[in-house]
């Protein structure tokens, strides 16, 4: 494990090497958030506005939710589970879900359309960037939390608002 320091979070922490990556990717966005909102005058703090900013990652994600449920069935879920065993997710990875599938799946992307897998990564393609970052967000936490507490896939989607469709 290695040591990584933010100006996000002002001090140390050690992460896994997984979890480092998209801690690393993702640390810009943030420092560029920061800089744009941080403002004394009107009281926004680094603390006030990452609260903000969670509070408006909190509603897109809930936007998002809901417009991805019922769009997967389990097993397609299973499928995106099983590709990004345990990932978090950089902003840069929400656009590449359908290509990453392909890869794990030895798919040419450009060659896509006459393997079984066609409809369900044509609906990833079509994905919006909200509902791209919700589903992103519903991996990793069905990984980080749902497993751990013993929940199945569907039982921790529907916490979250995600139904499933059908089988």
């Amino acid at each position: 494990m290695n040591d990584v320091k933010s100006n996000v979070l002002g001090d140390e922490h050690v992460l896994p090497f997984c979890s480092q990556q998209g801690f690393n990717s993702s640390k810009r966005y943030a420092d560029k958030y920061l800089l744009e909102h941080v403002w004394r005058k009107a009281g926004f703090d680094k603390r006030r506005t990452g609260v903000m900013a969670s509070a408006r990652l909190e509603w897109i994600l809930a936007e998002g939710r809901a417009e991805i449920g019922g769009k997967f069935s389990e097993e397609q879920i299973r499928d995106l589970l099983d590709c990004f065993q345990g990932e978090i997710f950089s902003p840069e990875q929400f656009d590449r879900i359908a290509s990453s599938l392909c890869d794990d799946r030895g798919i040419e992307l450009d060659e896509y359309e006459v393997n079984p897998l066609a409809p369900f990564i044509d609906e990833l393609r079509a994905l919006s960037s909200v509902q791209r970052i919700a589903l992103a967000d519903a991996l990793e936490q069905t990984w980080h939390r749902g497993f751990p507490s013993g929940k199945t896939i569907a039982e921790f989607l529907s916490e979250l608002g995600i139904a499933l469709a059908p089988n």
